[in-house]
């Protein structure tokens, strides 16, 4: 199993200590965050335009050296964070103000930390091939993951888990010997008698290269007297290892932080959607990003003034829970539009859409606050009734004043009508007046001018 920083950059890949699903994590890790976007900050937390920006420090993020990308920067700091628990970059033509033009991978497994005599750093030795190369703690951009045994050194995710990792290790060299020796255990090889030393190393040496590995696999064995060989033909399955492979696999992820439905297995009982696997990913990583910020921040962006970096990392919530939320908010003060956002909906932007919202999604705040304001205003006062409408019978004359009104209806009165009440046609006559005098008035009016004609 391995023990050093060289043994676990290993288990990623091309030795005899890799591992498959050490890989897969690291890679998914390395390149979800390097796939977040970037920007930079003013301390009023004010994020600035690009083309604001000084010119040499994008240049830097964008092309570290000639040979990287950011994206191949940051998925290369993240993967010897994660395997080796320190990543460390040579700050190549820096000038007076700290401020580099191109940043160059130092490999982890060849950095030495120099400590001064009170056990503060005092600068780096990178052996490579025998030669060390000392370096400044100012021409070295370090980024370590904590670590509580060692104060110079980063603990990676492998590194916690090489237990686990050996055990991994273990059961797959079981698998595949089975198979490298024809899908059978090895079995046992009986003497009668008592053989000396060298007698047994011969039988040993003469049994393998016979009849074990996948090429002799099938031989007939053809034993010297008094020998018995006795196979034991339990399978991996049979003696419990693909279940401990399984028990292996899940602790491997759990370290790493990676739902097994994100690396394409087969999703446990159903528990994960993609939504919720992915969700689980991007709250898992969040610590891990900050600390990148903070130590670019702290270590590298401050050489340019008083900025921050930051990457933009969307927390990828599931629609179920989501949807959960918005259900809570609604009706109890929320508006449309920010039930809407908690959706991710496009939002209405109206008004109404930004009103709050109660009473179970039914009533808008400014619709019951006119309620409100209806119930506790005092009753209006009753309207006065309206006018009754009376007929008045034919001939109904009132003396004395029908003369009086004669004059003041005479105009209003049409020659048909004078004419007809002057042959004594007289029809009921309908009238809205607010009393029944000056109805009977109107009448007594007619009549009189009828009498005139």
């Amino acid at each position: 199993m391995p023990y050093g920083i060289k043994d676990f950059l290993g288990t990623y890949g091309g030795t005899d200590e890799s591992l498959t699903w050490v890989f897969a994590c690291v890679s998914l890790i390395a390149s979800e965050v390097a796939s977040y976007p970037w920007h930079i900050e003013t301390d009023d937390e004010d994020e600035m335009e690009r083309e604001k920006l000084p010119p040499e420090l994008v240049a830097l993020l964008s092309r570290p050296n000639p040979d990287l990308t950011y994206f191949d920067w940051i998925s290369m700091a993240m993967t010897d964070l994660e395997l080796a628990g320190n990543t460390y970059w040579y700050r190549e033509d820096q000038n007076k103000l700290g401020q580099p033009k191109a940043l160059r991978r130092l490999r982890p497994e060849h950095m030495r930390v120099a400590a001064g005599d009170k056990g503060e750093i005092i600068g780096y030795v990178y052996d490579f091939d025998s030669i060390p190369v000392p370096y400044d703690t100012s021409e070295v951009l370090r980024i370590t993951y904590p670590n509580p045994l060692d104060d110079y050194y980063g603990m990676g995710t492998v590194e916690a888990i090489q237990r686990t990792l050996a055990a991994d290790l273990a059961e797959t060299e079981h698998i595949v010997g089975f198979f490298q020796d024809g899908a059978r255990i090895s079995g046992v090889l009986s003497v009668s008698e008592t053989l000396s030393e060298p007698q047994f190393e011969r039988m040993k040496n003469s049994f393998r290269t016979e009849y074990v590995g996948q090429e002799n696999a099938f031989k007939v064995l053809i034993a010297e007297a008094g020998t018995n060989y006795s196979p034991i033909t339990s399978t991996p399955a049979d003696l419990g290892v693909v279940e401990l492979r399984r028990a292996t696999k899940d602790e491997i992820l759990s370290a790493f932080g990676v739902p097994e439905f994100l690396l394409g297995g087969a999703a446990q009982g159903g528990v994960y959607k993609m939504s919720e696997a992915q969700h689980i990913l991007t709250r898992l990583l969040m610590p891990k990003v900050r600390r990148l910020s903070e130590k670019l921040t702290a270590d590298l962006i401050r050489a340019w003034g008083e900025i921050s970096f930051h990457l933009d990392q969307t927390v990828a919530e599931a629609f179920e829970q989501r949807l959960e939320k918005a259900s809570g908010m609604l009706g109890v003060g929320a508006s449309m539009d920010e039930i809407r956002g908690v959706l991710e909906l496009p939002l209405l932007e109206t008004p109404e859409s930004q009103e709050p919202i109660i009473n179970g999604g039914v009533i808008l705040w400014s619709q019951l606050v006119a309620q409100a304001e209806q119930a506790a205003a005092p009753p209006p006062e009753p309207l006065p009734p309206e006018p009754a409408i009376q007929e008045l019978p034919e001939g109904d004359v009132i003396e004395g004043e029908a003369v009086e009104v004669a004059g003041e209806i005479e105009a209003a009165a049409s020659d048909t009508e004078i004419e007809q009440a002057a042959k004594g046609v007289v029809p009921p006559f309908r009238y809205e007046a607010p009393t029944a005098d000056l109805g009977a008035r109107v009448a007594a009016g007619l009549r009189a001018l009828a009498g005139h004609g």
